[in-house]
């Protein structure tokens, strides 16, 4: 079992292992947000470990199929999600993004349920929490064209 971008590198077997890679994108977001083609290079991290870890659960699919707890490579890409659509770089909202992906990933109300427990395969595995992601990002990014009209 190669696997080893899905467990960022043995990471995954860590205890809070997904709160842990979940941090990894704030920090990353953070440090480059202010340099020139910032947002190439966060969109480019992104797709890299997207592609990445695609290619490493359609090799360890079988593996994959069970979403065992080690792959934690789902957090680092649901997190990033959230950071690429709100674009901010205040760290107090970037931390409450982090906090409400958790408290959501961990409790998977619906619709994320529904992806969770019917796309039981290799992109399921990654789907459930980019959807997550994508979702928060999108909500806060409307709370703010609301409020700034």
């Amino acid at each position: 079992m190669n696997n080893r971008i899905n467990t960022f590198f043995g990471l995954g077997k860590l205890p809070f292992s997904a709160s842990i890679v979940s941090l990894i994108p704030l920090i990353i977001f953070s440090l480059f947000f202010y340099t020139p083609y910032h947002i190439i290079f966060n969109i480019l991290i992104f797709g890299i470990f997207l592609l990445l870890g695609l290619v490493d659960l359609y090799i360890n699919r079988d593996y994959a199929r069970n979403d065992p707890k080690e792959i934690i490579i789902d957090e680092f890409l649901g997190m990033y999600s959230i950071l690429l659509i709100a674009y901010e770089n205040n760290i107090i909202l970037n931390i409450v993004f982090f906090v409400l992906f958790r408290i959501i990933d961990n409790i998977k109300p619906f619709p994320f349920s529904v992806i969770d427990k019917k796309m039981k395969n290799w992109f399921g595995v990654l789907f459930d929490d980019i959807a997550i992601g994508i979702f928060i990002g999108f909500v806060y990014y409307l709370i703010k064209i609301i409020f700034t009209l």
